[in-house]
Protein backbone atom coordinates (compact mmCIF):
# COMPACT_ATOMS: atom_id res chain seq x y z
CA UNK A 1 0.00 0.00 0.00
CA UNK A 2 3.12 2.24 0.94
CA UNK A 3 4.20 1.92 -2.44
CA UNK A 4 0.50 2.78 -4.56
CA UNK A 5 0.44 5.74 -2.34
CA UNK A 6 4.41 6.63 -3.41
CA UNK A 7 3.29 6.21 -7.10
CA UNK A 8 -0.48 8.29 -6.33
CA UNK A 9 1.73 11.19 -4.66
CA UNK A 10 4.71 11.34 -7.31
CA UNK A 11 2.02 11.06 -10.30
CA UNK A 12 -0.24 14.01 -8.75
CA UNK A 13 2.91 16.27 -8.03
CA UNK A 14 4.68 15.52 -11.56
CA UNK A 15 1.69 15.97 -13.76
CA UNK A 16 -1.66 16.51 -12.36
CA UNK A 17 -0.18 19.53 -10.42
CA UNK A 18 2.05 21.02 -12.48
CA UNK A 19 -1.37 20.43 -15.57
CA UNK A 20 -4.07 22.57 -13.22
CA UNK A 21 -1.54 25.12 -11.95
CA UNK A 22 -0.43 25.73 -15.57
CA UNK A 23 -4.28 25.76 -17.25
CA UNK A 24 -6.21 26.72 -14.64
CA UNK A 25 -3.82 29.03 -12.06
CA UNK A 26 -5.57 27.71 -9.09
CA UNK A 27 -4.22 25.50 -5.88
CA UNK A 28 -4.89 21.98 -6.90
CA UNK A 29 -6.50 21.27 -3.60
CA UNK A 30 -9.14 24.62 -4.47
CA UNK A 31 -9.63 23.22 -8.57
CA UNK A 32 -13.15 22.59 -9.60
CA UNK A 33 -12.91 18.67 -11.47
CA UNK A 34 -15.02 20.61 -14.37
CA UNK A 35 -12.63 22.99 -15.43
CA UNK A 36 -9.91 20.48 -15.37
CA UNK A 37 -12.24 18.03 -17.40
CA UNK A 38 -12.41 20.89 -20.02
CA UNK A 39 -8.60 21.61 -20.32
CA UNK A 40 -8.10 17.37 -20.56
CA UNK A 41 -11.17 17.21 -23.58
CA UNK A 42 -10.16 20.58 -25.37
CA UNK A 43 -6.04 20.70 -24.91
CA UNK A 44 -5.47 16.66 -24.87
CA UNK A 45 -8.44 14.30 -26.00
CA UNK A 46 -9.45 16.72 -29.15
CA UNK A 47 -6.74 16.92 -31.67
CA UNK A 48 -2.83 16.45 -31.52
CA UNK A 49 -3.02 20.51 -32.76
CA UNK A 50 -4.57 21.31 -29.37
CA UNK A 51 -1.96 20.23 -27.28
CA UNK A 52 0.57 21.98 -29.13
CA UNK A 53 2.60 24.15 -26.55
CA UNK A 54 2.53 28.28 -28.45
CA UNK A 55 5.08 30.87 -27.10
CA UNK A 56 4.39 34.51 -27.46
CA UNK A 57 7.59 36.16 -29.08
CA UNK A 58 6.43 39.63 -28.57
CA UNK A 59 4.77 41.17 -25.45
CA UNK A 60 0.92 40.92 -25.09
CA UNK A 61 0.28 44.39 -25.61
CA UNK A 62 1.81 44.12 -29.16
CA UNK A 63 0.02 40.66 -29.70
CA UNK A 64 -3.27 41.95 -29.50
CA UNK A 65 -4.42 44.92 -27.74
CA UNK A 66 -2.79 47.03 -30.13
CA UNK A 67 -3.65 45.10 -32.92
CA UNK A 68 -7.23 45.95 -31.63
CA UNK A 69 -6.85 49.53 -30.92
CA UNK A 70 -5.86 49.49 -34.70
CA UNK A 71 -8.40 48.06 -36.14
CA UNK A 72 -11.56 49.31 -33.81
CA UNK A 73 -10.10 53.42 -35.03
CA UNK A 74 -10.14 51.89 -38.74
CA UNK A 75 -13.44 51.00 -38.36
CA UNK A 76 -15.01 54.35 -37.20
CA UNK A 77 -14.41 53.22 -33.51
CA UNK A 78 -13.14 55.66 -30.32
CA UNK A 79 -10.62 53.43 -28.12
CA UNK A 80 -10.47 56.03 -24.59
CA UNK A 81 -7.49 54.62 -22.30
CA UNK A 82 -7.40 55.61 -18.28
CA UNK A 83 -11.38 56.04 -18.39
CA UNK A 84 -13.55 54.59 -15.55
CA UNK A 85 -17.27 53.93 -15.58
CA UNK A 86 -19.40 55.16 -12.72
CA UNK A 87 -22.81 53.84 -13.93
CA UNK A 88 -24.52 52.40 -16.57
CA UNK A 89 -27.72 54.16 -17.59
CA UNK A 90 -30.58 51.63 -17.77
CA UNK A 91 -34.45 53.44 -18.32
CA UNK A 92 -36.96 50.11 -17.80
CA UNK A 93 -35.53 46.98 -19.13
CA UNK A 94 -33.23 49.03 -22.28
CA UNK A 95 -29.55 50.20 -21.95
CA UNK A 96 -29.39 54.01 -22.38
CA UNK A 97 -25.76 54.92 -22.08
CA UNK A 98 -23.03 54.91 -19.67
CA UNK A 99 -21.97 58.12 -17.25
CA UNK A 100 -17.95 58.46 -16.73
CA UNK A 101 -16.07 58.94 -14.18
CA UNK A 102 -15.80 62.64 -15.39
CA UNK A 103 -18.86 63.41 -15.52
CA UNK A 104 -19.45 62.81 -19.36
CA UNK A 105 -22.54 60.72 -20.70
CA UNK A 106 -21.92 58.44 -23.64
CA UNK A 107 -25.75 57.52 -24.95
CA UNK A 108 -25.54 54.35 -26.61
CA UNK A 109 -28.15 51.11 -27.02
CA UNK A 110 -25.37 48.75 -25.94
CA UNK A 111 -23.23 47.50 -23.94
CA UNK A 112 -20.66 45.20 -23.77
CA UNK A 113 -19.52 45.27 -19.71
CA UNK A 114 -15.98 43.60 -20.00
CA UNK A 115 -14.11 44.80 -16.60
CA UNK A 116 -13.22 42.47 -13.73
CA UNK A 117 -15.91 41.16 -10.80
CA UNK A 118 -13.71 43.76 -8.49
CA UNK A 119 -14.18 46.42 -11.03
CA UNK A 120 -17.96 45.34 -11.53
CA UNK A 121 -18.99 45.96 -8.22
CA UNK A 122 -18.03 49.21 -8.29
CA UNK A 123 -20.46 50.40 -11.13
CA UNK A 124 -23.97 51.17 -10.42
CA UNK A 125 -26.61 49.77 -12.06
CA UNK A 126 -30.39 50.90 -11.92
CA UNK A 127 -31.71 47.57 -12.08
CA UNK A 128 -33.03 45.37 -9.10
CA UNK A 129 -32.59 42.26 -11.27
CA UNK A 130 -28.67 43.67 -12.81
CA UNK A 131 -27.85 44.18 -9.67
CA UNK A 132 -28.32 40.60 -7.79
CA UNK A 133 -26.12 39.31 -10.40
CA UNK A 134 -23.43 41.63 -9.85
CA UNK A 135 -23.72 41.00 -6.49
CA UNK A 136 -23.31 37.13 -7.08
CA UNK A 137 -19.55 37.62 -8.80
CA UNK A 138 -18.26 38.69 -4.87
CA UNK A 139 -17.99 35.10 -4.69
CA UNK A 140 -15.81 34.88 -7.39
CA UNK A 141 -11.73 34.89 -5.90
CA UNK A 142 -8.28 36.27 -7.19
CA UNK A 143 -5.87 34.18 -7.93
CA UNK A 144 -2.20 35.90 -8.27
CA UNK A 145 0.11 35.09 -10.71
CA UNK A 146 4.03 35.89 -9.86
CA UNK A 147 6.97 36.90 -12.64
CA UNK A 148 10.59 37.70 -11.61
CA UNK A 149 12.39 39.02 -14.60
CA UNK A 150 15.81 38.46 -13.54
CA UNK A 151 19.40 39.53 -15.43
CA UNK A 152 22.61 37.86 -14.08
CA UNK A 153 25.03 34.55 -14.88
CA UNK A 154 23.11 32.22 -16.75
CA UNK A 155 23.98 29.13 -18.59
CA UNK A 156 23.49 29.51 -22.09
CA UNK A 157 20.98 26.46 -23.10
CA UNK A 158 19.47 25.38 -26.52
CA UNK A 159 15.77 25.30 -25.09
CA UNK A 160 13.31 28.61 -24.33
CA UNK A 161 11.60 27.00 -21.28
CA UNK A 162 11.64 25.07 -18.30
CA UNK A 163 8.95 23.53 -16.16
CA UNK A 164 9.69 22.08 -12.45
CA UNK A 165 7.38 20.56 -10.02
CA UNK A 166 8.13 20.65 -5.94
CA UNK A 167 9.19 24.28 -5.96
CA UNK A 168 7.52 27.47 -5.22
CA UNK A 169 8.40 29.13 -9.11
CA UNK A 170 6.72 26.39 -11.81
CA UNK A 171 8.01 27.73 -15.34
CA UNK A 172 11.63 29.60 -16.76
CA UNK A 173 11.17 31.16 -19.72
CA UNK A 174 14.87 32.30 -21.71
CA UNK A 175 13.29 35.17 -22.90
CA UNK A 176 16.53 35.36 -25.91
CA UNK A 177 15.38 31.90 -26.81
CA UNK A 178 11.50 33.09 -27.01
CA UNK A 179 11.69 36.25 -28.49
CA UNK A 180 14.73 35.13 -31.15
CA UNK A 181 16.99 37.96 -29.96
CA UNK A 182 20.80 37.08 -28.67
CA UNK A 183 20.92 40.97 -27.17
CA UNK A 184 17.61 39.77 -24.51
CA UNK A 185 19.57 39.09 -21.58
CA UNK A 186 16.82 37.98 -18.72
CA UNK A 187 14.83 34.63 -17.66
CA UNK A 188 11.46 35.19 -16.48
CA UNK A 189 9.94 32.82 -13.52
CA UNK A 190 6.59 32.13 -13.56
CA UNK A 191 4.71 31.34 -10.04
CA UNK A 192 1.02 30.39 -11.03
CA UNK A 193 -2.00 30.50 -8.12
CA UNK A 194 1.38 32.71 -5.88
CA UNK A 195 -0.51 33.33 -2.71
CA UNK A 196 2.41 31.77 -1.32
CA UNK A 197 4.94 34.50 -1.91
CA UNK A 198 1.67 37.66 -0.98
CA UNK A 199 4.71 38.54 1.93
CA UNK A 200 7.86 38.51 0.18
CA UNK A 201 9.69 41.51 -1.03
CA UNK A 202 11.70 41.19 -4.24
CA UNK A 203 15.27 41.00 -2.47
CA UNK A 204 13.36 37.48 -0.65
CA UNK A 205 12.00 36.38 -4.26
CA UNK A 206 16.04 36.87 -5.75
CA UNK A 207 17.60 34.71 -2.85
CA UNK A 208 14.18 32.00 -3.68
CA UNK A 209 15.04 31.96 -7.36
CA UNK A 210 18.73 31.28 -6.90
CA UNK A 211 18.30 28.57 -4.48
CA UNK A 212 15.62 26.60 -6.76
CA UNK A 213 17.62 27.45 -10.03
CA UNK A 214 20.89 26.07 -8.45
CA UNK A 215 19.78 22.61 -7.99
CA UNK A 216 18.88 22.29 -11.55
CA UNK A 217 22.32 20.50 -13.19
CA UNK A 218 24.26 23.19 -15.24
CA UNK A 219 22.71 26.20 -12.80
CA UNK A 220 24.75 25.71 -9.86
CA UNK A 221 26.67 28.58 -10.54
CA UNK A 222 23.49 31.20 -11.38
CA UNK A 223 24.02 34.43 -10.03
CA UNK A 224 21.07 37.50 -10.48
CA UNK A 225 22.73 40.50 -10.08
CA UNK A 226 19.30 42.69 -11.32
CA UNK A 227 15.64 41.65 -11.03
CA UNK A 228 11.92 43.31 -11.88
CA UNK A 229 9.19 41.62 -9.87
CA UNK A 230 5.73 41.45 -10.80
CA UNK A 231 2.94 40.87 -9.10
CA UNK A 232 -0.74 40.43 -10.93
CA UNK A 233 -2.98 40.00 -7.95
CA UNK A 234 -6.03 39.57 -9.92
CA UNK A 235 -4.30 37.21 -12.72
CA UNK A 236 -7.19 35.37 -12.94
CA UNK A 237 -10.74 33.92 -11.14
CA UNK A 238 -11.84 31.40 -8.82
CA UNK A 239 -15.27 30.27 -8.69
CA UNK A 240 -16.55 28.12 -5.89
CA UNK A 241 -16.67 24.88 -5.79
CA UNK A 242 -19.36 23.04 -6.54
CA UNK A 243 -21.22 26.81 -8.17
CA UNK A 244 -21.05 28.00 -10.50
CA UNK A 245 -23.91 30.90 -10.57
CA UNK A 246 -20.88 33.11 -9.82
CA UNK A 247 -19.48 33.21 -13.44
CA UNK A 248 -22.62 34.93 -15.11
CA UNK A 249 -24.14 34.61 -18.64
CA UNK A 250 -23.39 36.89 -21.45
CA UNK A 251 -26.72 38.22 -21.76
CA UNK A 252 -28.59 39.93 -19.08
CA UNK A 253 -32.49 40.46 -18.25
CA UNK A 254 -31.67 44.27 -19.89
CA UNK A 255 -32.12 44.99 -23.73
CA UNK A 256 -28.64 46.27 -24.43
CA UNK A 257 -26.12 45.13 -21.45
CA UNK A 258 -24.01 42.44 -22.26
CA UNK A 259 -21.11 40.68 -19.82
CA UNK A 260 -18.03 39.75 -20.87
CA UNK A 261 -14.84 38.56 -19.84
CA UNK A 262 -12.62 35.29 -18.59
CA UNK A 263 -14.71 35.27 -15.46
CA UNK A 264 -18.06 34.99 -17.36
CA UNK A 265 -19.96 31.43 -17.78
CA UNK A 266 -18.07 30.42 -20.73
CA UNK A 267 -17.35 27.12 -19.98
CA UNK A 268 -13.96 27.41 -19.77
CA UNK A 269 -11.06 28.11 -17.08
CA UNK A 270 -11.22 31.76 -15.93
CA UNK A 271 -7.75 32.65 -18.68
CA UNK A 272 -7.46 34.36 -21.67
CA UNK A 273 -9.06 31.44 -23.87
CA UNK A 274 -12.00 32.31 -21.92
CA UNK A 275 -11.78 36.24 -22.17
CA UNK A 276 -11.58 35.40 -26.17
CA UNK A 277 -14.25 32.98 -26.21
CA UNK A 278 -16.96 35.56 -23.88
CA UNK A 279 -15.79 37.86 -26.56
CA UNK A 280 -17.66 35.94 -29.36
CA UNK A 281 -20.50 35.19 -27.29
CA UNK A 282 -21.33 38.95 -26.52
CA UNK A 283 -20.07 39.68 -30.41
CA UNK A 284 -22.69 37.08 -31.65
CA UNK A 285 -25.50 37.95 -28.85
CA UNK A 286 -25.53 41.18 -30.57
CA UNK A 287 -25.76 40.52 -34.12
CA UNK A 288 -28.91 38.20 -33.57
CA UNK A 289 -30.17 41.09 -31.65
CA UNK A 290 -29.70 43.20 -34.68
CA UNK A 291 -30.70 40.56 -37.11
CA UNK A 292 -34.08 39.89 -34.86
CA UNK A 293 -34.93 43.69 -34.96
CA UNK A 294 -34.39 44.32 -38.46
CA UNK A 295 -36.61 41.24 -39.41
CA UNK A 296 -39.49 42.78 -37.28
Amino acid sequence: MADIDGVFKASREKFWDLIILATLNIDPDQAPANLLAVVLQEGFLKSRENSRVGLANVGLSDMYANPAKVYIEAHRGEVRSREGVDEVLIEGDQVQGVRLHSGETIPCSRVVVTVPPSALQKIKFNHEAVQKLVFKTSELKPSPILSLHVWGEFPKVDFPYMGFWGTNFHWAFQKSSVYGHEDTKHWTLVASSAVHFEEHDKQKMIQVAEDELRTIPGFESVKITRAKLVRELEATWVPPLSNSSSRLKTRTPVKGLYFAGDWTDTGLPCTIESAVFSGHLAAAAIIEEIRFRSAI
